[in-house]
């Protein structure tokens, strides 16, 4: 199934977890009033909640966290980076190894 990034008129609860660099600074600067930030045990990762706008700016800032975040809810978002990462992986598989400069 492939998700379109057209934009949603609605907020979603956002459940992720995130690594600590971001962890840092979403508490610098929050995403919404109604986030709460908590260190997960035994590893970097903080889990993340926050109510945020179901939105392509959303899916869009999430893209540019590449690595450092893990979408955990809303699944549909989940599906989306997905396919995304999917897509990006596959350009990357028809790109010969050489550099070409000419």
């Amino acid at each position: 199934m492939k998700h379109s990034l057209a934009k949603l008129s609605r907020c979603s609860r956002f459940y992720r977890q995130v690594a600590r660099p971001v962890a840092w600074l979403l508490q610098e600067t929050p995403l919404s009033d109604q986030q709460t930030i908590e260190a997960l045990p035994d590893s970097g990762w903080y889990r993340l909640t926050a109510q945020v706008p179901d939105d392509q700016q959303t899916l869009w800032w999430l893209m540019g966290m590449s690595t450092n975040v893990k979408v955990l809810a809303p699944s549909t978002w989940r599906e989306t980076l997905k396919t995304n990462a999917a897509q990006v992986l596959a350009h990357y598989q028809d790109t010969p190894d050489t550099c070409d400069t000419h």
